[in-house]
């Protein structure tokens, strides 16, 4: 298994985002980075959507960031995407906690909103953000 520091330079302690994880897919098969300007254009494309699930083609820190304060979303009852930002690696948990605030933001501007789920996996790696709305709408983390 290559451990994800194993593949920065040494020292390097920068969140693995699409700007950064170029180095970080290199090599892994199936390893798909993702990248600002598709977040961007999917953020935009997102606002017409009823479902939208784009895991692994970007990454929800970039989708968010790319999210206007005037944008809303009257039609999105589902949203699942993925951020490799999800780790138990605790230098990235202000990072996770901008994400998340930026992902509350966005949430309610969805009107509709059912569940929105973040998430990330791979080889010894499993985490999950998922809001559900309902009678009791519930949050669910796990790492």
């Amino acid at each position: 298994m290559v451990e994800r520091d194993a593949l920065r330079p040494s020292g390097d302690r920068r969140a693995p985002t699409a700007a950064n994880t170029s180095a970080m897919g290199a090599g892994l098969a199936g390893t798909r980075v993702p990248n600002h300007q598709v977040s961007s254009a999917l953020a935009m494309a997102s606002l017409e959507l009823e479902y939208l699930s784009a895991s692994f083609m970007v990454d929800a820190a970039d989708f968010f960031d790319a999210c206007r304060p005037s944008w809303k979303w009257p039609n999105l009852t589902s949203l699942a995407l993925t951020s490799q930002l999800l780790t138990p690696d605790r230098h990235w948990a202000a990072m996770i906690d901008k994400m998340l605030q930026a992902a509350a933001a966005a949430g309610i501007e969805m009107p509709r909103l059912e569940t929105m789920e973040i998430w990330n996996g791979g080889e010894g790696l499993a985490a999950l953000f998922r809001y559900q709305s309902g009678r009791c709408s519930s949050i669910y983390w796990t790492c």
